[in-house]
């Protein structure tokens, strides 16, 4: 719906309400109807989900694929290093997710 095209009298119409407002009675009705008007607020992340969720980059199923092969292969030392440098990178990005949100939040 195209709100902001329309005439205000319209919208007045369409949502069954007036410049003054809604009445106590209307307002008491809807209430019971809807409910508040709130937002619901998501679950927050766990800082081991934020530390998951680093592991569905592209790039890192990359570099966990060519560990798996170089490990396949015997280059057991690419292997290690490709692991620790993916785990790193997985706790460095969470640390700074984990700043971020907190940051953000009231």
């Amino acid at each position: 719906m195209h709100w902001h095209l329309k005439d205000v009298k319209e919208i007045f119409e369409q949502i069954q309400s007036s410049s003054n407002g809604l009445s106590s009675e209307e307002a008491a009705r809807r209430l019971g109807e809807y409910g508040p008007n709130e937002l619901k607020e998501k679950a927050k992340k766990t800082i081991f989900m934020m530390f998951l969720d680093q592991f569905r980059d592209f790039m890192i199923l990359v570099l966990i694929v060519a560990a798996v092969i170089s490990g396949f292969i015997g280059e057991l030392s690419d292997t290690i290093a490709i692991i620790v440098i993916v785990v790193l990178n997985a706790v460095i990005a969470s640390y700074r997710n984990t700043g971020r949100k907190r940051r953000w939040q009231p």
